[in-house]
């Protein structure tokens, strides 16, 4: 999640910079018929800063401050039962979508999210160390990238990590954050729906129901037609790696570990400029040591009584 990034501009740079981050050419903040369920975080906010859907939503949970004392030793890792893909249910709904940027707080687990807009990057490096770490993450990504990286978007599929719909090309679905917006139901519907058929044509599988805005961008307008479209959950995220922004790995690191609280989601990238490639193995290993489970998406956010 670089900042500057998008379809038609993939230069490089990462496609998925979190909201704010937007460049100097950028559009300035649209108002809608509905007022929005938030404003951007400026490039230079720090994490996330309350408990509710981030703005991201409204604002982002702030992040633990401190975290438990590492054990002397690290337990072996668990070997998890592939997730299943969750669809949507068959019915029209009019609900709209759910904003979620934490899971389930009774159990101390978290669960890892990458984006995947721009470059081919360090998606295959990722997905080693998932693999390496019997990890499983979910992947939001657009169409574009899915089209022009098949064999990476199988292997997601075929190693049991759970998919979100991205949009096809990035573009802002509120103008808040870049200049190529797509504001009406019918262009969202088509933006979802062709990254919905590239990713069927390729997996099988669905998206459904989850949803990641590009920037992080969305308004009560947004939610209601990603959700009439079988979109239930608007997945943010409770941890920014910052990697999008060129930190090392041990910032890296150390932020996602001083982070850690259960339920929390985080977001990496895997474009070629992050460097959350590079600090996965101590931030997979440090959540363990520390007691936290790292679970699927699904699993986090599933209701203590399924």
């Amino acid at each position: 999640m670089v900042a500057a990034c998008l379809a038609a501009v993939f230069t490089g740079g990462c496609a998925d910079a979190p909201r704010g981050a937007r460049p100097a050419e950028a559009v300035r903040p649209v108002e809608t018929a509905a007022p929005p369920a938030s404003t951007a975080r400026s490039a230079e906010a720090g994490p996330p800063a309350a408990a509710t859907a981030p703005d991201e939503g409204a604002s982002e949970p702030a992040p633990a401050s401190t975290a438990a004392a590492t054990p002397p030793s690290t337990p072996a890792p668990p070997q998890p039962q592939r997730p299943q893909v969750a669809r949507a249910a068959s019915a029209v709904t009019t609900a709209p979508s759910r904003v979620v940027s934490r899971g389930r707080t009774d159990r101390k687990a978290v669960a890892l999210t990458f984006d995947a807009g721009a470059d081919r990057g360090h998606a295959a490096r990722i997905l080693d160390e998932l693999a390496r770490q019997r990890v499983h993450a979910a992947f939001g990504m657009t169409g574009m990238w899915a089209e022009a990286n098949r064999d990476l978007l199988a292997r997601v599929r075929d190693e049991g990590h759970e998919l979100i719909n991205h949009s096809y090309d990035h573009s802002s679905f509120t103008g808040v954050s870049w200049s190529t917006v797509v504001r009406t139901p019918a262009d969202r519907a088509a933006q979802l729906a062709r990254t919905e058929r590239i990713i069927e044509e390729v997996t099988g599988a669905s998206t459904k129901p989850y949803f990641r805005p590009p920037f992080g961008d969305y308004d009560a307008s947004v939610l209601a037609d990603v959700g009439a479209l079988g979109y239930g959950m608007t997945v943010m995220w409770t941890v920014d790696s910052m990697g999008w922004r060129g930190w090392e790995a041990g910032p890296i690191a150390q932020r996602c570990l001083e982070g850690a609280a259960a339920g929390a989601i985080y977001i990496f990238h895997v474009g070629a400029s992050s460097r959350d490639a590079d600090a996965l193995p101590a931030i997979i290993e440090g959540l363990r040591a520390r007691g936290f489970e790292i679970v699927s998406l699904a699993d986090l956010l599933a209701s203590p009584s399924t």
